[in-house]
């Protein structure tokens, strides 16, 4: 009597295992390059004009250092304000001063202004406009991209057919085949438009050629975590 319950209770087990759903989790990651549409930039006031040519008459005075930073400041304040008329007669204007919804914007203790350029010929024009000036400094902001949506939806697709992909590859190897999803995840999208660096065009003087040799695209990046019933 034990024989027999003994080999029940063996094909029992091996009954359950061998009908136990069998499945497979996979998780990929892509990238895409999009395109950046606009460009916030910021475009600040130097020390240069100030110290180049320095007023030294007063330097044993007491608060020389602190009235010199008074003036430096006025200076700067007068090249921004002949900045923002200028570039405001060629189709470029200034944005609001505040700053709280862009990303990146480091220390703006200098007196600055902030544009939105629209594309990359407008991008070369201004670069052109402002990298003239050596008492101006340049810098990038954020880019921002139209419709974004929708090239997190091609990516996405991209990313699922590789998913499904790397699946089917991974289940032929033990002879099974996919069966269907069970469940799909996905992982936070990760943008690297920080990859226009904030400094990248200090101090660096472009002819229209280079200019035009910009990048005005950034990378985008999504993983998914799929998991497939096998048969």
């Amino acid at each position: 009597m034990k024989k027999t319950f003994f080999f029940l209770g063996l094909c029992c087990i091996f009954n359950s295992a061998f009908t136990q759903k069998k499945e497979l989790e996979v998780t990929v990651a892509d990238t895409m390059l999009i395109p950046a549409d606009h460009f916030i930039m910021r475009v600040s006031a130097s020390q240069n004009a100030f110290y180049d040519n320095p007023d030294t008459t007063e330097i044993k005075r007491p608060n020389y250092y602190v009235n010199s930073r008074g003036k430096m400041i006025d200076l700067q304040k007068t090249i921004i304000n002949k900045l923002e008329i200028k570039m405001d007669s060629i189709g470029f204007h200034a944005l609001p001063k505040s700053l709280k919804d862009f990303q990146n914007y480091g220390d703006y203790s200098n007196p600055s202004l902030n544009f939105r350029v629209n594309g990359k010929d407008s991008l070369v024009i201004f670069i052109n406009k402002i990298i003239a000036d050596k008492n101006l400094v340049l810098n990038i902001i954020s880019v921002q991209t139209n419709n974004i949506s929708n090239y997190e939806e091609q990516l996405l697709k991209k990313v699922i057919a590789k998913a499904k992909k790397h699946a089917v590859y991974l289940a032929s190897l033990s002879n099974n085949k996919i069966a269907s999803v069970i469940s799909l995840s996905e992982h936070n999208n990760v943008y690297y438009n920080n990859s226009f660096n904030a400094n990248v065009f200090q101090g660096i003087s472009l002819t229209e050629k280079d200019a035009k040799k910009i990048l005005t695209e950034y990378m985008i990046q999504n993983s998914i975590t799929m998991k497939f019933s096998l048969e």
